[in-house]
């Protein structure tokens, strides 16, 4: 069970909430140990305090956590999201193997049967042909992108349980995960159908003064349309991505997950989409060569193009999918470090002080 901890605002346990030195909540009436009296940032350890030797080491042998529990900078985040892929790899793997492998091959053999020619336009006059029968090809691009928000949601659950359990010295199977994903897919898939919802809405709100402006004069409404569709995707995104873990670990609803999504992202606007970014641009990096030789595999098969594109699109799965679920993990829990004293928390119960 996740380590309960109230939202901005709420009281804890024992009183009402105030402030320690670095202004980050705690609560009154039963302060938090002193940081100089717990453990190092190693993480929860067993029984007593060890005032001296060796870390005690968790269940799996590692001593702590694999992500520190303090604030962490870029290179820490960086390092925990490489840390956390090395530690579980097996089952990060597994888990997308094992559901968005049969997902993409399936879904690129039906695309190929309803819109032969559409993926890598390897057959100019089969495209062409599609212009005259586009409604039930927009029907499938609206069915696959329902299922593959469906299969990607579950996913990140799957590997955010993973590297959860792992993070506290408590790793699990493969089944284990997706079980706890299954569990929790209400509040993670309701909580991406708000993020959604939301930026649709944003950004029809927004493109009313737009038009107005296009209507004077149309250069003008162009530019900036574009910095703000940008904002717009940017902001959803990084949204579906930290609404998963906080359902997740924190076991809310989906508007409460959605809320508190929000909430976070609001006071650590800056870190977190430069974060995100950051983390977007270096899997670019590494995928765009693999695009290269992918686009060259797929014009060389001709008709059997989708094969190509579905492995394409598998192996793209295999690196994009753990990485931006460890990244949302990580900045999630670092967060709640920074925000809501939550590493002072894991360690007081560790002591036995309780929540």
């Amino acid at each position: 069970m996740p380590v309960e901890y109230p939202p901005p605002g709420e009281s804890g346990a024992g009183g009402s909430t105030g402030s320690d030195g670095d202004g980050r909540g705690v609560g009154a009436t039963s302060p938090a140990p002193r940081r100089d009296s717990l453990p190092p940032p190693g993480g929860v350890v067993s029984g007593p305090p060890q005032r001296s030797g060796p870390p005690q080491s968790n269940i799996d042998g590692l001593p702590g956590h694999i992500v520190a529990l303090r604030p962490l900078t870029v290179g820490d985040t960086l390092d925990g999201i490489f840390q956390s892929l090395r530690h579980s790899f097996g089952r990060l793997m597994g888990i997308v193997l094992l559901i968005i492998a049969p997902y993409q091959l399936l879904s690129g053999a039906v695309l190929n049967q309803v819109a032969p020619g559409f993926g890598a336009m390897a057959d100019p006059d089969a495209f062409e042909a599609l212009i005259d029968d586009v409604v039930p090809i927009l029907g499938w691009l609206a069915a696959s992108f329902a299922v593959g928000l469906l299969v990607s949601v579950f996913v990140a659950g799957a590997l955010t349980a993973v590297v959860s359990a792992a993070d506290r010295g408590q790793p699990i199977s493969v089944g284990e995960a997706m079980r706890r994903s299954l569990e929790r897919s209400g509040a993670t898939l309701g909580a991406t159908i708000l993020v959604l919802l939301g930026a649709v809405i944003v950004a029809v709100v927004l493109a009313v003064p737009l038009v107005l402006v296009a209507l004077a004069n149309e250069i003008v409404a162009v530019v900036l349309f574009i910095p703000v569709l940008l904002v717009v995707s940017l902001v959803a995104l990084v949204l579906s991505y930290v609404v998963i873990p906080i359902a997740m670990e924190e076991e809310r609803g989906a508007w409460t997950t959605f809320v508190r999504a929000l909430s976070l992202l609001r006071r650590r606007f800056g870190y977190v989409v430069g974060l995100t970014m950051l983390v977007m641009l270096l899997l670019f990096a590494v995928t765009l060569g693999l695009s290269l030789v992918f686009l060259v595999l797929s014009l060389a098969l001709g008709g059997a193009n989708w094969i190509a594109e579905s492995l394409q699109a598998i192996l793209f799965s295999l690196i994009s999918a753990p990485v931006t679920a460890l990244a949302a993990w990580v900045i999630h829990r670092d967060a709640r470090v920074r925000l809501e004293a939550y590493d002072v928390v894991v360690r007081n119960q560790a002591l036995g002080g309780g929540a």
